[in-house]
């Protein structure tokens, strides 16, 4: 397979999660909306999602959705049987409930004995009333569910007698190591935007007993009736395999409308007539409504829907549907699964004129890449992409806290680099922001409690720095990755390939190989270099091998025009130079390596003939392949060692190997690491000195069959010698090891016989196969341009400039041939010329010397971000062209800064049509988000710590150095960056909107004072929760103020009547003006219900999204204007006139991304807040302590000991901290002058209290004077005055706290 195989492939004992913990996501949140989606789900993703995915785009423009899955098809059946007889509770209890009623249990029984029948041929399933809606990839997939549904009919029939199993079951998955792993973080996934300490602890004891009663919700008392097991989670069990993970149904729900105070008339609003402090009782009653208000849309859609079934190996879906899409063929020769012989053969709808989609828009890997690797799943999935600025390719992996900002060690501490040369990029590096809200999560993960080790086992195994990151925390951390080429709009053509020189790749790939490889191979010693490189620590799972290098060096070719042959000829004699030079090594993987790219090398190009063995069989085949299968039959009392976990661990790491005698009489092995292992007999056909002589297994999946380990693997025919050796080994390495030499060397298992064995057989494929497995180096062409590679024209390419010392790319070069006339005249004339940038992609080329209207604008766009910032210009005016070296954008750089919600342009292939697509920001139905009720402050303050999480670690240092300079009156050296000033912005329009501070107004206007006045109008209609992605969201509308709109009068008396109306004025700057141009078409598109005119449109006349960024210009197309809910705004005149010239938007606050900087102040969390108390406290009290001694010193005295009894520093008082701690919660005001921050001790400070409200604290009247402007919106006469009938002055004097 294209992972290295471990123990864990066929241990019996899996570990099966029946449902996800994640909350419900629509699968098109990234796509425009009335486009049909075809959507590959490689991870596992629960049936909710897929449900919510349909529901999500109810109000859309109609789409066709068409997704590949792999679960959850009886529930399927029943939802589109819409039988009115089965209650939606009966559906909720098959779907999520452990124990089911009999009655249940006997139409469970009925209705899979009806699939039954069904699946029992793909004849049969055709003809049957679910085919229209859910069909299936291959015919093996169908023969296995009918297996599936067989054994939870049996189940059900014995159902007395399957308690007791099924109870041991579960006992046993309750007894693995942390079976709450995971679920305390997806707790605030679920409650969120609105978890708390409380609510996120009721829904672990909620998740806590649906584990130990096998029900959702508790019975009532007079429900006495018996229940069974429910067979969905008996075929899991019995397989055997286990439970490992809470299946708590509440965990995948969007849980805040169940704590939130939501207005009357919203969706999801529960009658509140039961009282609303039961959240444990309103939490499962949420749940239940979302699961049937999505049910219902998913019967509504069935005719638009399309779901398709397959099991098997994710890569060997992806190259076999690569190999269908370019050929036709349905077999690529890959076994469907890690275990067994069976080759995967797609059904007759993927062949040349089938109809099923080989090109995807969204392809999500969920959680594989933190088991298959990152780098394997791109280079495998990124060609399944369609050709479009919306497609994705999503991967979840697990981040370390300590390593947000990291971004570059994403992949291999290159990301950079490697995003450059495979054309993917995630998209969040670039804009290093997103209006989805991950920040309470990892504030929640790093105030966890340490992991505790299970009981009988050590805490950690060697030095300090070990057990340190034995407790590391961390987070889940989701990307998009986006095609490069299409993240800018281009017009017709696409820019051109990347030109790179083989020695600099060369370089580049040496180093990749070492990375990945040298640092596990040395088993003696642990080389000091390896020590630095912390990508190869961080996981316990190795994830690649040498074939799965050779198919990432392969990729790399492809966009860089470097013949992979040559590539790998060289980089075979570096390593080969580098292991000979290694005392006492004599192991060597480059042979894989070697054989995955032989397998498709032109005889003329390859430089070596093949070495024919005298002494085989194989020696009389008329064609002796360069690569050639062999097959090992290891018997079943060798074997069985192999199962013993306590010995080799279930990460253990199996590999095959030719060996021979070495000159230095030691035995040098040629390792392969890509095996296929099954059970059963070989069974050979033909003669092995005959050209078709193959090899079968007679497989047996019975345990107790004792039957032999079959382990199959390509090797080169170059290896075979009569003195050698075949073996398998399973041995850990250092990779899944505590790192020692004992570790790595006694945990081993190895079974070797010579080449000339009964047990050994050798043939030109390996069992079962017809062909040899289709690899990247079959699927990219290389055999047939190898020797003809074309020198491209230099518009058509970019040449890379790599640092020298780091192997990481630095400069891209562009070159633009001046063919106009008009062009070629400037140039003659000698006209000056400067560049300009507005966006990451694409560098502008002015010419003329106006500063604001130039005489001619040329774009030169790039295939990768880069920055004018730095470059040198070459302008060639005789020969009539100019090139830019451009350097590489870094995280974070000035050109990025306004990059914060980019829209592009999309040409649809099909239509022509032309549609704007956003980049980063989800897109949403406002109309069935809850509706927040604003009038109860104390229930709707989350917001102001929601709200204020949008402020990075980096952006609180910024805001403390400007309010520093503002207060010494200071001229800041550069103005603010406009993505802080955006963040502030929005900052000030929810606390606002929702009245938390400063007063309460939905209109906001947005001036520029320099630039005439008022350039836009927002109106906010409401706040709504945004659980899907953790947040808030204004429901607005926006008015641009074009120079239309002012000299033809059209909404003059209206604005006449906002100046009796409470606004709130946003002044802006150049720069934040820009960026909120530039963001406002990703607002507006994300929460479209109306279609684009494919006449009218501007987006599509001008090719520009925003339309203009001149002021008095449109900034929106007129598409959405006016198209606005009735009753959306109670403002006078709104209706007659304005409303017209408005678009509905959707504006939610702008979240940093800990991919590229620091999300957390860590002063900001409990942990740090105590840990920056007990550290001043500790200074306090050595100071009194140091005054103490001096006093007595002064009189003579000695300390005695007991005399004094002293308090432990940081001792916490009755106070109930919140999970987080921002500038506006209580006790961070509590502790803390509101105007500088300084906290109560810091410098000697106390801290007084304003005499007013006695809530304001500071630690000197000039801070109080500085802070009043502020203050006196909020400051109201504290209650004690009123009991006392006290009268104070208005204007607060400070006093010396208590």
């Amino acid at each position: 397979m294209h992972t290295p195989t471990s123990l864990e492939a066929f241990e019996h004992k899996e570990a099966i999660e029946m449902h996800s913990f994640n909350p419900a996501i629509s699968l098109t949140r990234g796509l425009p909306q009335g486009i049909d989606a075809d959507i590959l789900l490689l991870g596992v993703k629960d049936v909710r999602d897929i449900l919510y995915t349909v529901y999500a785009n109810n109000g859309f423009p109609e789409r066709k959705i068409d997704i590949t899955v792999s679960r959850d098809i009886t529930l399927y059946t029943i939802l589109l049987d819409n039988d009115e007889t089965v209650s939606f509770d009966r559906i909720w209890d098959l779907y999520y409930n452990l124990y089911i009623a009999s009655t249940d249990l006997d139409y469970y029984e009925s209705h899979v004995t009806k699939l039954i029948t069904l699946s029992s041929s793909p004849s049969s399933w055709q003809a049957g009333p679910y085919a229209s809606t859910i069909r299936f990839c291959d015919e093996a997939s169908l023969k296995l569910l009918n297996k599936v549904w067989r054994d939870a009919v049996q189940i059900s029939v014995n159902r007395k007698s399957s308690q007791e199993w099924f109870q041991k079951g579960l006992q046993e998955a309750n007894a693995q190591p942390n079976p709450w792993k995971g679920a305390r973080r997806v707790g605030w996934r679920s409650l969120a935007p609105l978890y708390s300490r409380t609510a996120g602890k009721m829904l672990l004891e909620l998740t806590e007993q649906h584990w130990g009663t096998g029900r959702s919700f508790p019975r009532s008392d007079d429900d006495t009736s018996e229940l069974f097991p429910n067979p969905s989670f008996g075929v899991a069990i019995r397989r055997p395999s286990l439970l490992t993970y809470p299946t708590d149904p509440l965990l995948s729900f969007h849980l805040a409308a169940a704590i939130a105070r939501l207005h009357d008339g919203s969706p999801l609003k529960l009658d509140d007539r039961d009282g609303e402090d039961n959240h444990q009782k309103r939490m499962y009653e949420v749940a239940r409504l979302q699961f049937k208000e999505w049910i219902e849309a998913f019967r509504l859609a069935r005719d638009k829907v399309t779901l398709r079934f397959e099991v098997a190996d994710c890569f060997a879906f992806c190259y076999t549907l690569r190999h269908a899409d370019e050929t036709g063929e349905r077999c690529a020769h890959w076994y469907r699964a890690r275990v067994g012989v069976e080759p995967l053969v797609l059904g007759e709808e993927y062949g040349s004129d089938g109809t099923a989609p080989k090109k995807f828009d969204v392809v999500d890997t969920a959680t594989r890449s933190d088991q298959a690797g990152i780098l394997n799943l791109l280079v495998a999935a990124k060609p399944l992409l369609k050709d479009a600025p919306s497609s994705t390719l999503y991967t979840d992996t697990a981040h370390a806290i300590q390593d947000m900002g990291k971004y570059e060690e994403l992949l291999l501490g290159r990301t950079t680099t490697l995003s450059t040369l495979l054309g993917l990029y995630p998209i969040t590096g670039l804009t290093a922001s997103k209006p989805l809200n991950a920040v309470d999560e990892i504030l929640t993960a790093w105030q966890d409690p340490a992991p505790t080790p299970q009981e009988g086992q050590p805490e950690a195994v060697g030095t300090e720095e070990k057990k340190e990151s034995a407790t590391h925390k961390s987070y889940g951390f989701r990307l998009a990755w986006k095609l490069a080429d299409r993240m800018v709009w281009h017009g017709q053509d696409l820019p051109g390939s990347l030109e790179v020189k083989e020695d600099d790749l060369l370089v580049l790939a040496n180093k990749l190989y070492f990375d990945l490889f040298e640092y596990p191979h040395k088993v003696n010693q642990l080389p000091e270099e390896a020590e630095q490189v912390a990508h190869l620590k961080k996981g316990k799972r190795m994830q690649y091998h040498a074939g799965s290098f050779a198919a990432i060096l392969t990729a790399l070719c492809k966009h860089t025009q470097v013949d992979p042959y040559s590539l790998v000829s060289k980089l075979e004699t570096r390593i080969n130079g580098y292991w000979a030079t290694v005392a006492g090594l004599y192991e060597n993987n480059v042979q894989q390596l070697l054989a995955e790219f032989l397998l498709t090398m032109p005889a003329e190009v390859r430089q070596t003939p093949i070495n024919r063995p005298s002494w085989m069989g194989l020696y009389s085949w008329k064609d002796v392949p360069p690569v050639v299968a062999v097959t090992i039959a290891i018997p079943w009392e060798h074997w069985s060692a192999v199962m013993n976990r306590t010995r080799i661990g279930d990460l253990a790491v199996m590999n095959g190997y030719v060996a021979f005698p070495h000159k230095d009489k030691v035995i040098e092995k040629r390792v392969y690491c890509d095996i296929q292992i099954a059970f059963g007999e070989p069974v050979t056909q033909g003669k092995p000195d005959e050209d078709d002589f193959a090899i079968a297994i007679d497989e047996q999946n019975d345990q107790e069959a004792k039957c032999p380990m079959i382990v199959t693997f390509n090797a080169l025919t170059e290896d075979f010698r009569s003195d050698g050796y075949v073996g398998f080994r399973c041995k850990r390495t250092r990779h899944n090891t505590d790192g020692s030499e004992e570790e790595t060397q006694n945990r081993f298992y190895e079974y070797r016989v010579p080449i000339i064995s009964p047990n050994v057989h050798v043939s030109k494929f390996r069992p079962g196969q017809t062909g040899h497995k289709i690899n990247e180096t079959h699927l990219q062409g290389w055999a047939a341009r190898a020797t003809a590679l074309e020198t491209p024209s230099p518009d058509a390419s970019f040449p890379v400039t790599f640092d020298d010392k780091s192997e990481n790319i630095t400069m891209l070069t562009g070159h633009l041939s001046i063919t106009s006339d008009k062009g070629k005249e400037l140039l003659a004339a000698k006209v000056p010329i400067v560049l300009q940038q507005f966006d990451p992609f694409t560098i502008n080329i002015a010419f003329g010397k106006a500063k604001i209207k130039k005489d001619l604008i040329l774009p030169l766009t790039f295939p990768a971000p880069v920055t004018k910032e730095g470059s040198k210009t070459r302008i060639a005016r005789t020969s009539g062209y100019i090139e830019i070296d451009a350097p590489m954008v870094k995280t974070m750089e000035p050109v990025l800064d306004d990059y914060i919600l980019p829209t592009t342009l999309y040409k649809q292939p099909s239509t022509d049509s032309i549609t704007p697509v956003t980049l980063n920001t989800p897109h949403i139905n406002l109309d069935t988000l809850p509706i927040l009720a604003l009038d109860d402050k104390s229930r709707i303050r989350f917001l102001t710590t929601l709200t204020s999480l949008t402020f990075s670690s980096r952006d609180r240092q910024l805001r403390e150095e400007i309010r520093r300079a503002q207060d010494a009156k200071k001229q800041l050296d550069t103005p603010p960056p406009a993505r802080l000033n955006i963040k502030e912005s929005l900052f000030t329009m929810f606390m606002l909107a929702s009245g938390l501070q400063g007063g309460q107004t939905g209109l906001f206007t947005l001036t520029h004072p320099k630039r005439g006045g008022n350039h836009m109008l927002f109106l906010v209609s409401a706040i709504r929760l945004d659980p899907a992605h953790g947040s808030v969201v204004l429901d607005a509308a926006v008015l641009p103020v074009t120079t239309d709109l002012i000299s033809e009068h059209r909404i003059d008396e209206f604005l006449v009547t906002l100046r009796a109306v409470e606004s709130c004025t946003l002044t802006v700057d150049d720069a934040e003006l820009e960026a909120w141009k530039k963001m406002l078409p990703a607002l507006a598109e994300r929460c479209r219900t109306w279609e684009h005119d494919r006449e009218k449109c501007e987006y599509i006349k001008t090719g520009n999204v925003p339309i203009s960024l001149k002021d008095g210009d449109p900034v929106l197309c007129s598409c959405g204007m006016g198209k606005l809910p009735e009753g959306f705004s109670p403002l006078p005149l709104w209706d007659d006139g304005p409303s017209k010239y408005a678009t509905r938007i959707a504006i939610s606050p702008v979240y940093a991304t800990a991919l590229v900087e620091k999300v957390v102040d860590p002063l900001l969390t409990v942990e740090g807040l105590q840990r920056e108390e007990r550290k001043k406290a500790k200074q306090k009290r050595e100071w009194e302590e140091e005054e103490e001694r001096k006093e007595k010193e002064a009189k003579g005295e000695k300390d005695k000991d007991g005399d004094v009894e002293m308090a432990e520093a940081g001792e916490e008082d009755d106070f109930d901290y919140p999970s987080t701690i921002t500038e506006d919660d209580e006790e961070y005001k509590r502790i803390r002058c509101w105007n500088c921050g300084k906290m109560e001790g810091e410098d000697g400070v106390t801290l007084k209290r304003c005499l007013r409200c006695l809530e304001a604290r500071y630690c000197s009247s000039q801070c109080q004077k500085k802070d009043w402007k502020k203050h006196k919106m909020e400051c109201e006469e504290a209650d004690v005055y009123h009991q006392e009938e006290q009268q104070q002055q208005a204007q607060p004097q400070p006093q010396q706290s208590s």
